[in-house]
């Protein structure tokens, strides 16, 4: 059929229904010529035991395909991979090969109505792609990475920051993906990935120390195999996305220049088995390395260690600009290390972090040379409510500004605290607080270079003359 397929310039290819169990596939179908069409009217299952894809649509660099792609036909299909039943395969960073449906060098493609099942390394993927779209599929158990992936090839060659044309520019929406591996979505050095009503849910590695990836729910990476990939401008969207119960967290952020709007982050779980020495899995939300986002919208909630965290590595340091809510967190709403700069609007909410000594509603600390010590710009506005410690408690910073900010019902002695850091600024902030162990409301150390501090209203159990300030010059 395909053969036939070829010669005509392209065309259909159809599996009608059948009698029976569906289609039994002994090894890879690939189609390796541009408009070609298959449509599903029946399951289909790959029976080979060693490492094979089901369906692997296949250009080259120098010869792209275009205008190919796969759907079901009366309702979702299943192509199941058979990676239960396959031996004799060792996993390794970027083994793309191996999914239920694979796309590479492919310009203008789609996968629709499918559900990607057992696969060997993903569900459906494509690399190195452009102009393509995943509409109306799942994808689950995936043995060794994801769901879902879009990813550029990690030499990047065809990346352009110029040259749109360049980019993935793919659209992923309508999708469910649960319980693989790693993550359930993942977009992996690919610029121009739109993820929109997508559900993940269960996904994620909790002992598997082999895997550089642990997973979670979706991702926004950028190429950790190139440095000059890191500040790239990934335009990746994140749009009315769920993501409940994965293991190490709800969104992973790597690249620049991601924008979340609306949805919903919940419910992470922190691994039980595997190394967690920074603390940063069971985070609802990492913003990791050079990764910087935009939150608009999104309601974060209920997660196992707390709602966001932003941690710096050798790659970079991460920027979050949030406009959202984060509620019931479980340990700390805001949580960052090593940040280039964190901004909350004023109508964003941090709300219930937690019971005890430790659970502040926003608690960042660059100190160390490895974590942009004395950088990095902190402006926090909106609603902190509810925090078992501190509202807010800021170190190492370059600039701290609590202009806006409005305090209520938090345990700590102090609600906002700043140190070591070189201009501070708390301008019109309203401190609502019941609880008779607050002592200051704006504690500024020793070591604040520079500091206004006016316009800060609290209720009648603090004493504005005595504890509005307390401030010494160094």
């Amino acid at each position: 059929m395909l053969e036939h397929l070829r010669s005509q310039g392209g065309g259909v290819a159809r599996f009608p229904p059948l009698d029976g169990d569906g289609y039994q596939l002994s090894d890879t179908i690939v189609i390796d010529f541009s408009n070609c069409e298959i449509e599903l009217e029946e399951n289909v299952r790959l029976t080979k035991r060693t490492k094979a894809a089901c369906f692997f649509f296949s250009g080259a660099r120098s010869a792209y395909l275009r205008n190919v792609g796969i759907r079901g036909i009366g309702g979702l299909r299943t192509v199941d991979g058979n990676a239960r039943n396959m031996r004799g395969f060792a996993y390794a960073l970027h083994d793309t090969l191996y999914g239920c449906v694979q796309f590479r060098h492919v310009r203008g493609w789609h996968a629709s109505y499918l559900y990607g099942y057992n696969g060997l390394v993903n569900g459906i993927r494509a690399i190195e792609c452009a102009d393509g779209l995943v509409d109306h599929c799942e994808a689950s158990h995936a043995r060794f990475d994801n769901g879902v992936t879009i990813d550029h090839d990690p030499t990047d060659i065809l990346w352009s920051s110029g040259n749109s044309t360049s980019w993935a520019n793919t659209r992923v929406r309508d999708v469910r993906c649960w319980a693989n591996q790693s993550f359930g979505a993942a977009s992996y050095a690919a610029s121009g990935t739109i993820f929109e009503r997508v559900a993940a849910f269960d996904n994620g590695d909790d002992t598997n120390a082999s895997l550089v990836s642990q997973g979670g729910g979706i991702s926004a990476e950028h190429n950790a195999l190139d440095p000059s990939h890191m500040s790239r401008n990934h335009a990746v969207q994140i749009i009315d996305c769920t993501a409940v119960r994965n293991r190490n967290n709800a969104l992973w952020v790597t690249a620049a220049g991601t924008m979340v709007q609306g949805g919903s982050f919940s419910d992470t779980v922190a691994p039980r088995v595997r190394s967690n020495r920074t603390g940063l899995y069971g985070f609802n939300v990492a913003i990791v390395a050079s990764g910087s986002a935009t939150i608009k919208g999104a309601r974060i909630e209920r997660g196992a260690s707390g709602g966001i965290y932003l941690l710096a590595t050798a790659h970079g340091k991460p920027s979050l600009s949030f406009d959202g809510e984060i509620t019931s967190s479980g340990g700390i709403g805001i949580q960052a290390r090593g940040i280039a700069a964190l901004t909350t609007s004023p109508q964003s909410q941090i709300t219930g972090s937690g019971h005890g000594k430790g659970h502040h509603g926003v608690y960042v600390s660059n100190l160390g040379r490895a974590y942009n010590q004395g950088q990095g710009r902190v402006r926090l506005a909106g609603v902190i409510s509810g925090s078992g410690d501190q509202a807010v408690q800021i170190e190492y910073v370059a600039e701290a500004d609590l202009s806006g900010s409005r305090f209520r019902n938090n345990g700590g002695s102090v609600v906002a605290g700043a140190a070591n850091t070189r201009a501070a600024l708390a301008d019109g902030v309203v401190n609502t607080d019941q609880n008779r162990k607050n002592l200051y409301i704006i504690s500024l150390a020793p070591s604040v270079e520079s500091a206004t501090v006016r316009n800060v209203t609290g209720d009648s159990l603090v004493a504005p003359s005595l504890n509005l300030a307390h401030y010494k010059r160094p």
